[in-house]
């Protein structure tokens, strides 16, 4: 990780004008004269100039206020408010906020921007301009020259967003789940996004060091903010009228009871009093690295909570919403509080979420004037490896163009997001057209405000990954850079030039093969890509290992040709069937392939560093090794995909040591199952008062669906077949997942099962998270078959759930029989 810098620039930042050091430079040295400072940014453009340009130029730097300015024949800067820039034209006043100029004038050259982060944009370009790129956290590329002069410059910029925000999860994965140096990872990641120009902030406990004027989150979050603005643990003992009803007449906190107009006087003073609060002193972030910032908010986020697809079921919401759509009634309430701060605070916007049951736009009422809306193009109803304008998107387009007809709009996306339940298992895809043309398309339409939530998987990368963040955030500052030429030097700097034909080509077909897949492909519902064939799989491998050899194993570029492998290698591992026999054939053995797999996501867990590794480690060996157990489906379920049915068995098993344990099975293809025994008797009870309760425990099979209360759904089996041999039962009702423990269990419990990962965080959709469940199991034993010399147990070798929206193709779909 490159840290080197970080620490450099922290010691500049204590001897930024010594005599000592002035005495020493040459009179030819590099000089940067610098006006009034006005603040932390324009004292970070004076320290990264002095990073960078000794290693452009050839020269020394020095920097020193523009009134002492020393003789000199070198290249020299006026950075920030100068009399220079003022006798040739330019007052850094009438500048935007994030605007910046770079003029060469005789004398020099000006580097000025508006305040107050508009200088500091303005350094970085002037970098850019000059071979810079600052690729990833762990990658700048820095020209070395020598007698470097500057070229002519005249440039007049600001970014092509004025909220430009790329939620990659980066803090809350390294800092939170690896448990790693927290100021290290904090000012390094920090100060990487300040570089591409990214502005917000993603875990309120790390801010951002600069934030955008849309992105200022003071009231405590960066979106799902009513629990800010009507807060249960203030309301809902007293006011649960206040919150929202479900469908059976019950109050709860999920979201609000916009019907009630209450609510919306609430919403309106809390809102008064944080923008009173933050007039007065205004902070970002919580903690100890909490921050005052320059300015206070002048847009303020009202958006709906997580996790629930209405917002009020009570009658008179269910009335409105019936007439003008949720968004409408949440519209009713948002556009009175808009009114009546308008009246005090002229200034003040409030964002509205279009999200879930609000992302459609309300049949009757419009947004007032100082009211914005966010719309969420939601992961469920989005196919992101496409651009928005693709047909597979149609629906989603009529909504953003309807929407961006009648109100200001941000854009709230989704691109493919690691994690176990969006890339698993892993495969080979990319984003890459969907930036370029999506970040044009919405500039174009007039959308300045933009936000995408991609964050890199934590056991294996998605393909390209860091790429993808690059593209977009040059894009973001300039949506009319050359996008081929960024995505050109990235590869040549990131993978080095000796592999860079290789990752190129590699990439060249990955976007191809995306662009053809028929049919949409949603978040969580990726059908086995088409062009990811057993051919193309192998043929990728050999052009990366060829490439990694090139890069040389041991240098940065092997290691993060690696982290291209590992997915590839991943998949062909969860489509061994299908895929593996193809690397066997070419020499490549199964054990090798495995081995490979874990030396690789060892090595990428490790990257990031932390105490938790060998727990994470572990982890990933434990999801490897449950790779190669066979778990198939069963001739009950032909032609379904491995995206739509889920097999559990006795790696999810807890074990307890003489009740409930794994055992070898020659009756079932799995080869072994979990078996429950105990009965000492031929009866069927254990000690117990009532022998016909325990009777039922033991042939009733039941599923928690991680509710709280847990809902429950279960099956007595009445009639124990007599064969001792395995049967298909189904569960009576669908499961209906919710997020939590999700458990399957009979013999009182002890046979039981871990299926916490069937749920899908399915914001959008109500069915995604609803399941057909089967399971096979047996009975062996004369507690149970009569006449049987086997021991009394109660076996369970499968237990399957079908996703009630999955359609089964023909039975040689490609992938979908693991």
């Amino acid at each position: 990780m490159a840290l080197v810098l970080t620490a450099r620039v922290r010691t500049m930042k204590r001897t930024l004008f010594p005599a000592a050091l002035l005495a020493a430079l040459a009179l030819d040295a590099g000089t940067i004269l610098t006006g009034r400072l006005a603040g932390r940014y324009d004292t970070m453009a004076v320290e990264e100039l002095l990073a960078f340009l000794p290693k452009i130029t050839g020269e020394k730097w020095q920097a020193v206020p523009e009134e002492k300015r020393p003789q000199t024949t070198g290249n020299v800067i006026y950075l920030g408010d100068t009399a220079f820039a003022h006798r040739n034209g330019i007052d850094r006043a009438q500048l935007p906020p994030e605007g910046w100029i770079l003029r060469s004038c005789p004398g020099g050259l000006i580097v000025t921007g508006g305040y107050p982060v508009g200088t500091l944009y303005g350094a970085y370009d002037l970098l850019k301009r000059c071979g810079v790129r600052f690729l990833a956290m762990d990658e700048t590329v820095v020209p070395a020259g020598k007698n470097f002069r500057f070229p002519r410059f005249d440039v007049a910029k600001q970014p092509s967003y004025e909220a430009r925000f790329i939620y990659d999860n980066y803090p809350n994965l390294v800092i939170n789940q690896r448990k790693a140096d927290e100021k290290i990872i904090h000012e390094t990641y920090n100060r990487h996004r300040l570089r591409l120009g990214i502005c917000g902030t993603q875990l309120m406990r790390h801010p951002s060091w600069y934030v955008g004027e849309y992105d200022k989150n003071t009231v405590g979050a960066t979106g799902h903010t009513y629990v800010y603005y009507v807060n249960p643990k203030k309301y809902m003992k007293d006011h649960p009228e206040y919150y929202s009803m479900d469908e059976k007449g019950r109050r709860f906190f999920g979201q609000l009871c916009f019907s009630n107009r209450a609510v919306w006087d609430v919403i309106y003073d809390e809102l008064r009093a944080y923008i009173i609060r933050d007039r007065k002193e205004a902070w970002h972030g919580v903690g100890k690295y909490r921050r005052r910032i320059e300015k206070a908010p002048r847009s303020y986020k009202i958006f709906q909570m997580d996790g629930y697809n209405y917002l009020c079921l009570c009658p008179e919401c269910r009335k409105i919403s019936e007439a003008d759509g949720d968004s409408g009634l949440q519209m009713r309430a948002l556009n009175y509080v808009a009114r009546k701060i308008r009246a005090e605070f002229p200034d003040v916007e409030i964002a509205a979420g279009a999200y879930c049951s609000t992302d459609t736009v309300p049949k009757v009422t419009r947004p007032e004037k100082n009211v914005s809306v966010s719309w969420v193009d939601l992961y469920l109803k989005r196919d992101p490896y496409r651009p928005m304008t693709h047909p597979v998107n149609a629906k989603q387009l009529a909504k953003f163009e309807a929407w961006n007809k009648i109100a200001k709009m941000a854009v709230y996306d989704y691109w493919n997001m690691g994690g176990k339940y969006y890339f698993y298992p892993p495969r080979q895809e990319v984003v890459t057209d969907t930036v370029i043309a999506d970040l044009r398309f919405y500039r174009g339409r007039g959308v300045r405000r933009f936000f995408t939530e991609y964050e890199k998987d934590a056991m294996v990368p998605q393909p390209f990954f860091d790429l993808h963040c690059y593209l977009a955030a040059e894009l973001l500052m300039d949506v009319e850079a050359d996008a081929e030429k960024i995505i050109s030097e990235f590869i040549r700097g990131y993978y080095g030039e000796k592999a860079s034909p290789a990752v190129s080509a590699y990439l060249a077909e990955l976007r191809r093969g995306v662009s053809s897949q028929p049919g949409p492909q949603f978040t969580m519902l990726v059908r086995p890509w088409r062009f990811a064939t057993p051919e193309f799989l192998y043929d990728s491998y050999r052009r990366l290992a060829a490439a990694e050899k090139a890069a040389g194993p041991e240098t940065k570029y092997g290691r993060r040709i690696r982290e291209l492998l590992l997915p590839l290698l991943w998949e062909v591992c969860a489509y061994r069937r299908i895929d593996m026999p193809l690397f066997v054939k070419n020499g490549v053995s199964e054990d090798q392939v495995r081995a490979m797999c874990l030396r690789y996501v060892t090595e990428y867990i490790g990257t990031y560093g932390g105490k938790a590794v060998p727990e994470l480690v572990k982890n990933a060996k434990e999801r490897l090794d449950y790779l190669f157990v066979d778990l198939p489906f069963g001739d009950r379920f032909p032609g379904y995909s491995a995206n739509d049915v889920k097999v559990f068995g006795y790696p999810h098993a807890r074990v307890r040591k003489g009740i409930a344990e794994i055992v070898d099975d020659p009756d079932t293809p799995v080869g072994k199952a979990v078996c429950c025994y105990g009965l000492k008797d031929t009866v069927h009870s254990v000690k117990t008062r009532n022998p016909t309760l325990s009777w039922l425990w033991l042939t009733t099979f039941a599923m928690h669906d991680g509710k709280i209360p847990r809902g429950t759904i279960s099956l007595r089996v009445k009639k124990i077949p007599q064969d001792e041999k395995y049967h298909w039962y189904k569960m009576p009702q669908p499961l209906q997942c919710a997020k939590g423990d999700i458990n399957f269990w009979t013999f009182y419990g002890y046979l039981h099962l871990d299926m916490s990962s069937l749920y899908r965080p399915a914001d959008g959709r109500d069915d995604m998270n609803t399941y057909d469940i089967w399971f096979s199991a047996k009975y062996t034993g004369p507690g149970y078959v009569k006449g049987s010399t086997k021991r009394n147990a109660v076996w369970v070798d499968r237990v399957v759930a079908v996703w009630k929206g999955a359609k089964p193709a023909a039975q040689s779909v490609k992938k979908g029989d693991k």
